[in-house]
């Protein structure tokens, strides 16, 4: 039986944070929905509580998990032979499957295209199957279903930096999230060289917001220095810790050959700027650079009751990762 309070406290932590119906899982997330280190004797692989709990969903058993907004279900398979082990995620969902497709040819991914409905990643050790289902009966309803087969050889070290293959997963699910966020900075008190980064993340209303759009991409909101709203996008990484890289305006130029019938266009990149440290950042203050930097970094992320705190460093001599745009919105 599931208590009052294992739904309301999910429940209240999604809608103060800024909860968006849709799609909850990408193509990326699949491998953090099971965990083999907690499961027990005829259940080795469950589904991750910890991982789905911050999503929002409520746990029915360890095979099942429903969300009480969406509705959307994850249903597990796993099936256990004397070489080979499969394991099922089923993924119910109301949306439609096109930005799901979309996300499966990433190039980052490495996945093989079988048809449009079908993508896959064959290796020696393990392959991994994505099928795309519409129209599946669930309890009376019809919903469309993502199904990721995972099959690996018994004996196979899929994480070499655990003793577990599918490991307790300690990520935040960025992904589909949309947040309200503050930026801070100080001069490293232990490290004259150093300059401490801060991102708060959170449900208190500022004029600066961040949407994970899916696995891979996000959208910031900000405030220049004139008052006016600004947008900057990018990519991210969500591992040990969470990595920023944004794209950056391009220019065109356009040039005439002296025969005068050929003109071709190049993308002029922005010029870089200078080295970055606490004080360099003062002088950028609510420029395109000064966010430009914040969001080309990395950083540990930890939660505090309805917040996260993103925390990194910048370092003298080192402005991050391609931290070069050099317009001033």
């Amino acid at each position: 039986m599931i208590s009052k309070k294992q739904i309301v406290f999910p429940l209240l932590f999604m809608l103060l944070c800024g909860y968006v119906h849709g799609q909850e899982f990408f193509p990326s997330n699949f491998i953090h929905l099971v965990t083999d280190e907690t499961g027990q004797g005829n259940k080795p692989v469950i589904l991750n509580e910890v991982y789905l709990k911050k999503k929002g969903f409520n746990r029915i058993n360890d095979t099942l998990y429903v969300h009480p907004l969406s509705h959307e279900k994850l249903v597990l398979h796993a099936i256990y032979t004397g070489n080979e082990s499969l394991i099922q995620v089923s993924y119910f969902l109301n949306h439609s499957l096109d930005q799901f497709r979309l996300s499966l040819q990433n190039q980052d991914l490495q996945l093989q295209k079988v048809n449009e409905n079908h993508y896959q990643s064959v290796a020696d050790q393990y392959n991994i199957h994505f099928l795309l289902k519409t129209g599946q009966t669930v309890g009376g309803k019809k919903m469309n279903a993502i199904v990721f087969n995972f099959k690996f050889k018994n004996g196979t070290r899929i994480n070499s930096s655990s003793q577990y293959n599918f490991p307790v997963s300690g990520l935040y699910p960025f992904q589909h999230t949309k947040w309200f966020f503050t930026i801070e900075y100080q001069k490293s008190a232990k490290y004259g060289d150093e300059t401490d980064l801060y991102i708060r993340l959170s449900k208190e209303k500022t004029p600066n917001t961040i949407e994970f759009l899916n696995d891979l991409e996000f959208s910031a909101t900000y405030l220049d220095k004139n008052g006016k709203p600004q947008t900057l996008s990018g990519t991210y990484n969500n591992g040990q810790t969470i990595a920023f890289q944004t794209r950056y305006p391009t220019k065109s130029k356009t040039i005439k050959y002296k025969d005068g019938k050929t003109v071709r266009t190049e993308e002029v990149l922005p010029a870089p700027l200078p080295v970055y440290n606490s004080a360099g950042l003062n002088k950028l203050k609510n420029t395109a650079a000064y966010f430009h930097v914040f969001f080309n970094q990395s950083y540990q992320v930890a939660q505090y009751q309805n917040c996260l705190l993103l925390t990194g460093k910048l370092y003298d001599g080192n402005p991050g990762i391609n931290s070069r745009p050099n317009n001033d919105h």
